[in-house]
């Protein structure tokens, strides 16, 4: 008999409505190829690797993430393809993989988060990730003469909606932990089991 987690699903709806988001992913990355938009298609491609990870792991189609947390990261990627949500949805899509991935190592390695932690993980993933961007950007405008760095008033206030964007993750991701996980403790035995 399984032992559910508290932040991992093992329910057949569940695993069903994870792999319709992974499938919707996968659609996402194709749409977003095929209208040239190719940033997109890697973010869409990461985030589907994401949402594989558990049942790649387990060897187990059951076992996937909560599709809550799966859905937060999906809707993000998925608005462009419908006329939905500026530039900066991107670094909602980059806060919502940190969720994934504080929720995957918390479930499958012997990292324990508090939540506390967790939503600190998350807000400085989520600017370490607008940093990197930045300089990217920069280094390309170097290299090859372009202009994808805007002035510098509104690259600071990119960089403060990231920021603000990884609160707002990292409070969602803590309540969702209180509400499904009242002793935010995750169940690890079956995964230690695997190795």
């Amino acid at each position: 008999m399984r032992t559910p987690s508290d932040l991992l699903d093992y329910e057949g709806t569940n695993a069903v409505v994870g792999w319709l988001i992974v499938v919707g992913l996968a659609l996402v990355a194709v749409e977003r190829a095929l209208t040239g938009a190719e940033r997109w298609v890697g973010v869409a491609a990461v985030t589907a690797f994401a949402a594989l990870v558990p049942p790649v792991l387990a060897r187990d189609p059951k076992e996937m993430v909560a599709w809550e947390a799966l859905a937060v990261a999906a809707v993000p990627v998925a608005a462009p393809s419908v006329g939905v949500g500026p530039e900066w949805a991107a670094y909602v899509v980059v806060a919502a993989l940190a969720l994934l991935l504080a929720v995957e190592l918390d479930a499958f390695t012997d990292v324990e988060m508090t939540p506390d932690f967790a939503v600190g993980f998350v807000v400085v993933l989520t600017m370490a990730v607008a940093g990197l961007w930045v300089v990217v950007r920069y280094a390309y405008d170097a290299a090859f003469g372009t202009d994808l760095l805007p002035d510098q008033t509104p690259l600071m206030w990119e960089l403060i909606l990231a920021t603000a964007i990884g609160v707002v993750a990292g409070v969602v991701f803590e309540v969702y932990v209180r509400r499904v996980s009242p002793g935010h403790g995750i169940e690890r035995t079956r995964w230690r089991d695997l190795r």
